[in-house]
């Protein structure tokens, strides 16, 4: 009964996405644009969105530059490639194009990386490092998705994902796709409390403060994305090892406690449309407190220790615990993999006593073939 009716729930859901110009790519042709009023920096600027967390200025002087809205994440919008909880892929889908729609039916303002940066907001300018955990770390086979849209070939920037990294280019920063970021706290929060996106940091950091509370009162409000559960971390992206990454493949997982980007590297090749899945288990918070003590007690670690700070050491244990590997800490060079070996050894032994359960699956098509006109089976 409860298949029945939300079958008929995704096909209400699914007309009126199509009545809303959603419907595949390939009879979006012919459609006008949709035109989107935005303010970057003050400037009102008709803007063209492209999913829930991106658009292209229409005009104005940003006029055809791609952009990439920091701090926040919408679902995939180029076919059904998420799935979590008791949540089926296309009913995740719908959610995406509805994240579009909530994004082209708005009026939002949006500050740019560098005015950000002059009122002290977090973004995500900082030099990077390699994401993920050290070599031989991975989770192994059958375990991600791509993000992010591309404006032309990506520039060579070692660093691990284009779709959210950035580099500084004159007075704007831009990611590695040449996309311009954008800080749209409105926009952000809005499509957070309806549970159409979520909190997203790129890096080991918490995600902003307040898309981190409009977060938790979507999740317990059962809005959106989160009506059918809510796993610790998302998978937003993964890559196969064929493809021509600067360093290591990774896949990027994101914390849905506190926004914080985890990742794995791996040396595993995906077909395309295979279904990558993240692993999580549960570890009791009293064992992972025991941990932390040993841990800080270790004088063979103090240096370590003393270089993270209670709260990241915490999250660096808590992320072992529940994926089975450290994740990379940008600014600290050689500390995930010593935390790493020495919460092989110590700790879990008594993690391992959890099991894993999966966590979040996404769907593998390499970005070129997302947008085709022959496309993929599992994107029609």
């Amino acid at each position: 009964m409860r298949a029945l009716l939300r079958s008929r729930v995704l096909f209400v859901l699914a007309a009126l996405s199509t009545q809303a110009g959603l419907g595949p790519r390939k009879a979006e042709a012919g459609r006008p644009i949709s035109r989107t009023l935005v303010f970057l920096d003050g400037v009102p600027t008709p803007v063209q969105f492209n999913d829930g967390d991106s658009f292209r200025a229409l005009d104005g002087p940003y006029r055809g530059m791609g952009t990439r809205l920091e701090g926040f994440n919408t679902l995939e919008s180029h076919g059904p490639v998420h799935r979590f909880g008791a949540w089926a892929a296309e009913e995740l889908f719908v959610l995406a194009k509805m994240a579009t729609t909530n994004a082209q039916n708005g009026i939002w303002h949006c500050r740019s990386s560098l005015a950000a940066r002059d009122l002290n907001v977090r973004t995500s300018s900082a030099p990077r490092s390699v994401l993920g955990p050290e070599r031989g770390q991975g989770q192994g086979q059958g375990q991600g998705q791509g993000q992010g849209q591309s404006d032309g070939p990506r520039p060579k920037i070692e660093d691990d994902e284009g779709a959210i990294a950035s580099a500084s280019t004159g007075e704007l920063d831009t990611d590695t796709y040449g996309r311009v970021l954008w800080l749209c706290e409105d926009l952000a929060i809005d499509q957070i409390r309806k549970g159409l996106a979520h909190a997203m940091s790129i890096d080991e950091k918490p995600a902003h403060a307040t898309f981190l509370a409009a977060q938790r009162e979507a999740i317990a409000g059962r809005r959106g994305m989160w009506a059918h559960g809510v796993p610790a971390y998302l998978v937003t992206s993964l890559h196969s090892s064929e493809e021509d990454w600067p360093s290591r493949t990774y896949n990027r997982l994101v914390s849905t406690a506190d926004g914080h980007s985890a990742g794995w590297k791996h040396n595993e090749s995906y077909d395309e449309c295979a279904e990558v899945c993240s692993r999580e288990r549960t570890v009791d918070p009293e064992v992972i407190e025991g941990v932390r003590r040993d841990l800080s007690l270790d004088p063979a670690m103090a240096a370590t220790v003393a270089s993270l700070g209670d709260e990241l050491l915490l999250r660096v244990i808590r992320d072992f615990a529940a994926l089975g590997f450290a994740t990379d800490l940008r600014g600290h060079p050689g500390v995930s993999q010593a935390m790493d070996a020495w919460l092989r050894e110590h700790a879990e032994p008594r993690f391992s006593v959890s099991p894993y359960a999966t966590g979040s699956c996404a769907v593998y098509v390499r970005f070129d073939r997302r947008y085709v006109d022959n496309l993929p089976r599992c994107l029609r």
